[in-house]
């Protein structure tokens, strides 16, 4: 290497030096966002040691999900006065990336606890649990009870979410009446429900109350859903309890952690109101 550049680095040797491929240089070079400082007449690219502070200040704009063309145009006309506008709109851009991952974290975390539950849950077991309060969106009532309209209610009401940049909890399910059940209408749904993390008013809700609730579990498809709702009003009228209107059917194991659908398993649930008197 010559004495005029022997300050300079190869491009492997930058590339080496910035943590990238040589590939990543010639290709920088080639749309105009990052070129070397000297072209020999052999081809050779060499680069400056001032221009490895530059090229840092793209990987950084790159990890913050900034386009090359973006970067090639802020490169080319940058001043300070620039950088602050740049720095204001990029911090904006973190912070929402940051609500992002924090809604990710407790989306991941309420799966793992309901997860948790249901390898816990005794599927066998009908008891009263203490319930703590949730507010739900819910879709709108179903005109048709076929498996195709509740899909088709449940997407609308999750696109709804979506569009509006909801982040959807992972607790879902459908609400049921209690008259329905009793009187074996077990494809019968009011409407489909979901859990999000943000407050809102823009979509229906529906709260369940704190309180005694009478849980069953039920394992398996759809098709046998009835067999647990007779048990669950089977143990209601056993033990002279006065179930609310409204059934919470909540998926707990769903196609995200089991692969047949007999090995579904839905949570039950019905505010209890009190005792019947019992009948001389």
């Amino acid at each position: 290497m010559s004495k005029i550049l022997k300050p300079f680095f190869s491009t492997g040797e930058f590339a080496k030096l910035c943590h990238v491929t040589k590939h990543t240089l010639f290709h920088y070079d080639a749309i105009g966002v990052f070129s070397p400082e000297i072209v020999g007449e052999n081809g050779y690219r060499y680069y400056s040691p001032a221009q490895y502070e530059v090229f840092s200040v793209i990987v950084i704009l790159r990890e913050l999900g900034m386009p090359l063309e973006e970067i090639k145009t802020y490169m080319d006309k940058r001043s300070p006065q620039k950088l602050l506008q740049l720095l204001c709109r990029q911090e904006k851009a973190v912070d929402e990336k940051l609500r992002e991952l924090n809604a990710m974290k407790r989306l991941i975390q309420e799966k793992y606890e309901v997860t948790q539950q249901a390898c816990r849950a005794n599927a066998e077991m009908i008891a009263i649990k203490w319930e703590k309060q949730e507010t739900f969106l819910c879709s709108n009532t179903f005109q048709e009870t076929d498996d195709r309209s509740f899909t088709e209610n449940a997407a609308a009401l999750v696109n709804q979410c979506i569009e509006r940049g909801f982040h959807v909890h992972h607790t879902q399910g459908g609400l049921r009446r209690s008259e329905d059940m009793r009187a074996g209408q077990y494809e019968k749904y009011a409407c489909f429900y979901v859990k999000v993390l943000e407050k809102q008013s823009e979509i229906p809700q529906i709260t369940k109350e704190a309180g005694n609730y009478l849980v069953a579990y039920h394992r398996g498809g759809f098709e046998t859903m009835g067999e647990t709702y007779q048990k669950l009003f089977v143990y209601a009228k056993a033990h002279h309890i006065c179930l609310a209107e409204w059934i919470f059917e909540e998926m707990m194991l769903d196609q995200l952690s089991i692969q047949e659908e007999d090995e579904y398993l839905l949570k039950l649930s019905v505010k209890v109101l009190g005792k019947e008197e019992k009948k001389l």
